[in-house]
């Protein structure tokens, strides 16, 4: 769920260029991530990005589902330390992404239908739709 993907994004402090929906639910968030080579904290944020859809669908439709591009961008950025680390980051980062929606999860479900709807919206949409949110709540 890419919805929560750019939740996570911005509550880490990533800028969020662009957000689309497909019409199996899939989607895609595209953020500006800083290098995770050397780095921790970013491999962390970008793991708890990359698995925050899939917890997010998981609890939405009861169904668990990874997605191909996550899997593989997550796996590639973990081939960067050892295993026990990346087995370490992973766990921390599910935490971290469970934590936030959690959290969130009223306003997930309302920007997740409008994303529906619309298909997609870029960052200004974004915090435009999410500020009225929070101001209804």
């Amino acid at each position: 769920m890419a919805v929560m993907q750019r939740r996570i994004a911005t509550t880490l402090g990533q800028k969020v260029q662009r957000l689309s929906v497909n019409s199996d639910g899939t989607g895609l968030c595209t953020v500006s991530q800083p290098s995770t080579t050397g780095n921790r904290k970013a491999l962390l944020n970008y793991c708890a990005i990359s698995c925050a859809g899939s917890i997010a669908a998981s609890r939405l439709t009861g169904q668990n589902r990874w997605s191909d591009g996550d899997h593989r961008n997550t796996e590639r950025a973990l081939g960067e330390v050892g295993i026990r680390e990346a087995v370490a980051i992973m766990h921390e980062a599910r935490k971290l992404a469970e934590r936030i929606i959690s959290q969130n999860w009223g306003s997930v479900r309302s920007l997740a239908h409008e994303l529906h709807r619309r298909g997609e919206m870029d960052g200004v949409e974004l915090a435009s739709l999410l500020s009225g949110i929070r101001a209804a709540a």
